[in-house]
């Protein structure tokens, strides 16, 4: 019946297609037996859970009904190319998800081929290296504000519902970066308006609208029927308006994202002083495409980010050891010490490369859209499969991205897969999560710097630990989202770099990779504070904290003479067994670079059976 159904409608779901020049309605049952059929590829489920049972039972090609509908499911990365960059002119249309009434429906996500085809031209330079450095002063000081919120929290180690917190955060950042306005959503979440319109909008069921878009979007001729409530769309609709008429009447031009589709718009000729760099051209935006941009700007650089720095805070308190690769990378590359406070250098931020893979792995097991959509713009073939125009292609990211033949273990965590030594491990147009080729998504490249500057600061501050809360779970596609776990100050780390000046420079030792002058200025320190340090941390330590830089250098620092005696007098055993201990993880990390149990165990071991000594002694 599906053979026959998708025979009369125009789609040759058949072997034989795949190598056919053309294919035609007559084309035999027996010959459209080739490719699977599912009555229904959803029935019921999230779209990114059915779409990968979908893909894992019938494989590469899928056809399937929505409601009436004929749908094609591709995974095969050659068809992919094709869709998405080679053949992109033919595939350029997608789904109309909102009504043309809705000002949503006029922004770069939303907006049909034609509109999206000259929005997107006048937008080419909002995100450029330029404009993306201009950013971080927002991001500085929006994790300021962010860490008087949390610093309480960490000195008392407490349990922190991260969802509540990175909304906020990150709806305050994107309404910046955007609006060039201040929300303060992480001091008023409660009494903000705006910030309530927006997070409502992914919070509301949209079941029934789903349902009328994907199974009977012909209802919506006749209904009006919007895709997100008329109410809260209404209130950043209010916002956006009443911001650019602000700035026309006030004259004022600000840096942020809005200005730059202002300036491209009918609204640049209001101002009294036009804008110098004014789009010029008579294709300018109009005011419901400037709010429609503003809109979905507020909406995906708010949701997405939240929902991924949550995974990434609950992967780093169930996986600890990558907080320690991530603060070493950090250590060795980011910071200096300039104005007595932590510099942050650009250039220097996109070379971090285990960062990048850590965060390139976070977006693999949780992209923020599942799914990506095309349809034909004309009657086309794709590989000989006749394709009728309009007929919805579903590209299942989610699905791409857990399969075998693309990723090895692909339900293991494991940043090391994206490392610049595996890259060519990693078969094209099976990563897409932000799409890619022309309609890929115009914002990555400020998502992914926001998500690494915010995990570098959270880490140079914080350090996160499970709590009974905490899922453990890092699957799961786009719902993957929350995230409790407790968090705890790094004073290790903020006592080094509050002491980093001390090092001194010249010309590197062949064995430390440092200078004479740095070594001794080490050496100075640690035998400074390794009193205070010691009575901070001894018997309290995670012993997680013995593969932190500071700890490291302390213990190596700790072989020399010097320091046996005060080893000794606050570990309280015997000169023996002080050297013992010393000079075994000396040797053993630095001889074996084994784990930190096999440390751990090497050092228990270099002790007398009846030895009292704690193992958080032994850590300092």
């Amino acid at each position: 019946m599906l053979d026959s159904l998708f025979g009369l409608l125009g789609l040759d779901f058949s072997p034989g297609a795949a190598n056919a020049t053309q294919t035609t309605m007559a084309t035999n049952t027996a010959r459209r037996q080739g490719i699977p059929t599912e009555w229904s590829a959803r029935s019921g489920q999230p779209f990114h859970i059915a779409d990968n049972e979908c893909h894992r039972k019938h494989g590469k090609i899928v056809g399937f009904y929505e409601g009436l509908r004929p749908c094609l499911s591709i995974t095969d990365p050659n068809l992919i190319r094709k869709i998405l960059v080679t053949e992109f002119h033919k595939f350029a249309e997608h789904r109309a998800l909102a009504s043309i009434s809705e000002p949503i429906s006029h922004g770069l996500f939303f907006c049909r081929y034609r509109q999206w085809k000259r929005i997107r031209a006048l937008h080419s330079t909002a995100f450029t290296t330029g404009r993306l450095k201009a950013m971080l002063p927002i991001m500085s000081d929006t994790f300021d504000l962010l860490s008087t919120l949390l610093d309480p929290k960490a000195r008392d180690s407490q349990v922190v519902d991260f969802r509540i917190v990175y909304d906020s955060f990150a709806f305050d950042v994107i309404t910046r970066a955007v609006a060039g306005a201040d929300a303060n959503a992480l001091g008023h979440q409660n009494d903000n308006p705006l910030f309530t319109s927006v997070k409502t909008m992914f919070q509301i069921d949209q079941g029934l609208n789903d349902w009328l878009v994907y199974y009977m979007p012909f209802i919506r001729r006749f209904i009006n029927i919007p895709f997100f409530s008329r109410q809260e769309m209404q209130i950043i609709i209010d916002s956006v308006d009443h911001v650019v008429s602000e700035r026309v009447a006030r004259d004022v031009q600000v840096p942020d994202l809005l200005q730059h589709s202002v300036d491209a718009s009918v609204w640049a000729d209001m101002y009294p002083n036009p804008p110098t760099n004014a789009n010029k051209s008579f294709d300018k935006l109009t005011k419901v495409e400037v709010i429609g941009q503003a809109i979905n700007m507020l909406a995906a650089g708010h949701e997405t980010t939240a929902s991924q720095l949550c995974l990434i805070t609950r992967i780093l308190a169930l996986k600890p050891w990558y907080q320690t690769k991530l603060v070493d990378e950090i250590c060795n590359t980011l910071y200096t010490k300039v104005n007595n406070q932590l510099s942050m250098d650009y250039e220097k931020l996109q070379r971090m490369p285990f960062l990048d893979a850590f965060i390139k792995e976070v977006m693999r097991v949780n992209c923020s859209i599942t799914r990506i959509e095309r349809h034909p713009t004309i009657d086309t073939h794709l590989e000989g499969i006749h394709l009728p125009k309009g007929t919805p292609i579903i590209i299942p990211i989610w699905a791409l991205h857990l399969d075998p033949a693309n990723f090895s273990d692909p339900l293991e965590f494991k940043p090391e897969r994206f490392l610049p030594e595996n890259l060519d491990k990693i078969k094209p147009y099976t990563y897409l999560p932000f799409s890619t080729g022309p309609r890929n998504c115009i914002g990555l490249r400020f998502a992914i710097l926001e998500l690494k500057y915010t995990l570098v600061k959270l880490l140079c501050r914080y350090e996160f630990v499970p709590c009974d809360e905490t899922k453990h779970d890092v699957f799961g596609g786009s719902s993957g989202t929350m995230c409790n776990a407790s968090i705890e100050n790094q004073k290790w780390l903020i006592d080094l770099f509050e002491n980093w000046e001390i090092y001194g420079t010249g010309k590197p030792l062949p064995d430390t990779n440092e200078s004479i002058t740095a070594y001794c200025n080490k050496l100075g320190y640690i035998k400074e504070s390794s009193n205070k340090l010691a009575v901070e941390l001894n018997g309290k330590i995670n012993i997680d904290l013995l593969l932190k830089p500071a700890v490291r250098e302390i213990l190596l620092a700790a072989a020399k003479p010097e320091f046996y005696e005060r080893f000794m007098i606050l570990c309280k055993i015997n000169r023996v067994q002080a050297i013992k201990v010393i000079r075994g993880v000396n040797q053993h990390m630095r001889a074996t670079k084994a784990s930190k149990w096999d440390a751990i165990g090497h050092m228990l071991e270099a002790l007398e059976p009846n030895s009292k000594i704690t193992l958080g002694h032994i850590l300092w």
